[in-house]
């Protein structure tokens, strides 16, 4: 089956587990579609972003809060490449490109173009790109963590299967209510999502597990971020590269 067919075939008995005004509200995610964009419809359609998924060295995930407002929505058709974005997707895609080319050697800057310009059309043409919701009813503007935590261990085995369905080597956890363990996002990525995989930290907010080439990142929510919180992101993978580099990010 293709990534998308057991995506369709999970969404189907995760929405079924659903009753009533909370079916309603449920909304799909994962491999977003990169194909024509229709200005009419605001949608994508279909293209190659399988095989850029098959292929990439480096599969990142995003994984997020839930869907502000969108009851029913299936983001993967968003126009993903219709400019201009919401600052929280132009935040996406810049890490992803950061992402892509941030190595040991090299750590990513404008001048030397690991930016670019219209990084809609340039993510969308080179990098697979996956944001996924803990909570897969819609919301609002802002979500508790309390409301996160609750949905999370409702659903923690479809977490796991959709999850499992990218097998990714970066998970990027967005945001949440920081403790001493770090954000929401990141301690229920730990103690749900993977909850027998240990991670050691490597750097600042970078944690890795070796013996699964799995790295997971502890960032701001992308919708509130200042440029020096954006940057740190891709300088503290720079610098977890310093002390250790798998494989997949060499």
């Amino acid at each position: 089956m293709t990534i998308h067919e057991l995506e369709d075939s999970l969404f189907e008995r995760w929405e079924n587990s659903y009753q009533g005004e909370d079916k309603k509200s449920f909304c799909r995610d994962g491999l977003c579609y990169n194909g024509e964009y229709n200005p009419k419809t605001k949608t994508c359609s279909p293209n190659n972003e399988e095989l850029l998924w098959k292929n990439a060295k480096r599969k990142v995930v995003f994984l997020l809060k839930d869907n502000n407002g969108n009851d029913g929505e299936d983001t993967r058709y968003w126009g993903w490449r219709g400019a201009p974005l919401a600052p929280i997707y132009q935040n996406l895609y810049r890490w992803l490109e950061g992402l892509n080319t941030v190595r040991k050697d090299h750590p990513t800057s404008f001048k030397d173009g690991d930016y670019s310009t219209t990084s809609w059309d340039v993510v969308m043409d080179k990098y697979p790109f996956i944001p996924m919701n803990i909570k897969k009813l819609a919301g609002g503007s802002r979500v508790s963590d309390s409301v996160l935590w609750e949905a999370a261990e409702r659903d923690q085995g479809f977490l796991r299967e959709q999850i499992n369905i990218y097998r990714p080597n970066i998970v990027v956890c967005c945001g949440g209510g920081r403790n001493e363990e770090g954000g929401a996002l990141l301690r229920i990525t730990k103690k749900i999502i993977f909850p027998k995989t240990p991670f050691n930290l490597v750097s600042n907010r970078v944690y890795l597990n070796e013996e699964q080439n799995l790295m997971l990142l502890d960032v701001h929510h992308p919708s509130i971020i200042s440029d020096e919180e954006f940057w740190s992101v891709i300088d503290n993978v720079y610098n977890a590269l310093q002390i250790i580099e798998p494989g997949f990010m060499k």
